[in-house]
């Protein structure tokens, strides 16, 4: 029987699934596969649960190089600091291609390299992340950053949405700077909040040209706020 099929008892349990799959590098990708249609298919306002479970099975069984995801204790970011390449499936982080932006994973200490070139597009995502959520629990997002050759006005903005739903954090990251800077953003899920998608993007400020310089996105961290 293919992995495919037996991935409904992947959902009921996670115990269940370790004898339901082999530990072959095929039913891994089939599972990535299965994992990243749910989180896609929950994006329309599903529950997020089963995505969540195929994700923590991959982890578990270490097809993927990363901590389970844990929603009722708040830990709800993968690969935050960038030490391994972005799958860009499932719940790690997903890039975008767009000519004049240049993305690449930081060689020493991890973290997110971005090139501006003033020839990316007006407006775009760079990177995105979607993140299970509990219901009516308050979040709090830290961001630690870089930037290099970019005026305070960057256009550069995290953001916390609802897919199909309202925008529920909108915080902005000033150049200008030196050194290591941090952006702290609060926010509260909704009631019937299960899936929230994470938001890095750019949008040129009316009066602006495109901005030409360097960000270094060294840390992201999101979880419950105390």
């Amino acid at each position: 029987v293919a992995v495919i099929q037996q991935c409904p008892a992947i959902i009921m349990a996670t115990e269940e699934a370790s004898e339901a799959a082999k530990d072959s590098p095929e039913d891994g990708g089939a599972l990535l596969n299965y994992c990243d249609r749910l989180v896609m298919e929950k994006s329309a306002g599903n529950s997020a649960s089963g995505a969540v479970i195929v994700w923590n099975w991959l982890c578990k069984r270490k097809f993927l190089p990363y901590e389970v995801l844990e929603p009722e204790k708040g830990h709800v970011l993968t690969n935050g600091r960038f030490t391994v390449a972005p799958l860009s499936r499932g719940f790690d982080w997903r890039l975008l291609s767009a000519e004049g932006l240049y993305i690449g994973q930081g060689k020493q200490t991890g973290g997110l390299d971005l090139t501006f070139t003033s020839k990316q597009p007006e407006k775009c995502e760079i990177v995105s992340q979607f993140v299970p959520l509990e219901a009516s629990r308050k979040y709090r997002l830290r961001v630690g950053y870089n930037m290099s050759g970019i005026d305070r006005e960057s256009g550069l903005t995290w953001r916390v949405v609802k897919p199909k739903g309202p925008e529920l954090l909108l915080g902005t990251l000033p150049g200008g700077g030196s050194g290591e800077q941090e952006f702290i953003g609060q926010f509260v899920a909704p009631p019937d909040a299960e899936l929230g998608r994470l938001v890095l993007g750019y949008e040129r400020v009316k009066g602006t040209v495109r901005i030409e310089g360097s960000v270094e996105i060294r840390r992201v961290e999101l979880g419950y706020a105390e």
